[in-house]
């Protein structure tokens, strides 16, 4: 199964398209209030509430759905605004990779368009889907710098 996906004109165009279709179909509302649970990951199907969880996932459901043959070119990531004084992460935020041939590209819902992972700011990458099609999810240990990996299990334990 292949990791990346080419970085053709056809994949930039359903890029903007889905994220622009996105942003016009989800309105942001905490989950609390759209399902009465602090975290609920679903996908949006047309017009809704969500956050960036509910975005993400439709996002993904949508690319994948366009492009069979790469699934796991497009992968769930988390990031967060800073550390707080135990080293623990703040204010998670989950957004979509697309890994081309070209770079990484981030779809998220802060922002109006796709662009370049190197091109984020004010964020830390916390942790993503890994390459398999299951299994736990990578999580960097020292975020901003050492790029050690430890492994996030599902229970969101450190092994």
């Amino acid at each position: 199964m292949q990791t990346l996906i080419p970085f053709t004109r056809e994949l930039e165009a359903a890029l903007y398209d889905v994220q622009a279709q996105t942003q016009d179909d989800i309105t942001p509302q905490d989950d609390i209030v759209t399902f009465g649970e602090r975290e609920h990951w679903s996908t949006v199907y047309g017009e809704g509430f969500g956050d960036c969880d509910n975005y993400a996932i439709t996002k993904l459901r949508a690319l994948v759905t366009r492009f069979p043959d790469h699934p796991r070119a497009f992968r769930l990531a988390s990031c967060c605004s800073g550390l707080n004084e135990n080293g623990g992460f703040i204010d998670y935020h989950l957004v979509l990779l697309t890994h081309t041939d070209k770079g990484v590209y981030v779809l998220d819902n802060l922002y109006p368009e796709p662009f370049p992972i190197d091109e984020i700011k004010g964020r830390i990458w916390c942790f993503q889907e890994p390459k398999e099609a299951a299994g736990p999810w990578v999580y960097f240990e020292k975020p901003a710098g050492d790029r050690t990996i430890r492994v996030l299990t599902p229970d969101h334990s450190v092994i």
